[in-house]
């Protein structure tokens, strides 16, 4: 299919500024897909991480009160619990809310968020003439801006996903290892 014509004339959001092309309709509905989908993944991970959190702490208790000889005496049993206690915050560090920018390269990505208003500046007790240059900056180019917002939260979300996998690699190591000593 060929499609003929001049695209729709579209008016900038702020009077004197040209339109991106990221702005354009088409980019713009792929850019909020984009950025509704990081932010559901964002959730999905918060919600395993507490679920593993909240397991991860309830186990021990449940297994101390099953089984009335010491878990985990000798030191592979201390290591043991030392790696399930290291996986249990581990998921915390998952599930508290990233307020601040993170350190070196996901640093410059989180804060440099673009222009536009941002979580974090709200946190950093940016006042209402700041937010509003933000809102104003981000509404030039409205696009970019989803697209910034986009990939801090990716960043984010690789962050939480990353402490995950070494809790869980953590939680099962500290757990087999407490198994060994209780059962041998």
């Amino acid at each position: 299919m060929t499609v003929t014509g001049s695209p729709p004339h579209r008016r900038p959001a702020v009077p004197g500024a040209a339109v991106s092309p990221l702005s354009e309709p088409g980019c713009r509905f792929v850019s909020e897909r984009l950025l509704t989908a990081v932010r559901e993944e964002v959730t999905r991970a918060d919600t395993k991480a507490s679920i593993l959190l909240s397991g991860s702490v309830a186990l021990p208790a449940l297994a101390a009160s099953a089984v009335h000889e010491r878990l985990g005496s000798g030191p592979l049993g201390v290591a043991g619990a030392a790696l399930w206690l290291a996986g249990i915050v581990m998921l915390a560090m998952v599930v508290l809310p990233r307020t601040k920018p993170g350190r070196g390269a996901a640093r410059s990505r989180t804060a440099a968020a673009g222009p536009g208003p941002s979580v974090v500046a709200l946190h950093r007790g940016a006042g209402p003439d700041e937010v509003a240059a933000a809102v104003l900056a981000a509404g030039r180019d409205p696009g970019r801006w989803l697209l910034e917002q986009s990939c801090a939260l990716g960043t984010i979300l690789a962050v939480k996903y990353r402490w995950m996998r070494w809790a869980v690699g953590c939680l099962v190591a500290g757990g087999a290892a407490v198994a060994v000593t209780a059962l041998g």
